[in-house]
């Protein structure tokens, strides 16, 4: 339970303190990603409308492609970090 006023990461509604949930979509003060996800698509199925920040982030929802993708097909097409580097000695015993 939030001690302060917080906003919904699901609709951007502003809540009191002490608000275990949102009063505009019930989502949870504490939600997982999934729970935001559920609880934005109910609330714009009821004709709701997301406000602030909750509307941006509703339209910028990474994959994991980008995520973990982009930057794993780099190092494969540039060279995993150390692959290159085999560690020889210059004098033979």
């Amino acid at each position: 339970m939030p001690t302060c006023r917080w906003t919904c990461t699901a609709c951007g509604h502003a809540n009191a303190a002490g608000a275990h949930a949102c009063a505009a979509c019930e989502c949870p003060a504490s939600a997982t990603a999934r729970e935001i996800a559920a609880c934005r698509e109910r609330f714009l199925r009821q004709g709701g409308a997301l406000r602030g920040d909750a509307a941006a982030a509703a339209q910028a929802d990474l994959s994991a492609f980008d995520v973990l993708g982009r930057p794993l097909l780099a190092l494969v097409l540039a060279g995993w970090p150390g692959a290159r580097l085999q560690p020889t000695s210059r004098f033979r015993d």
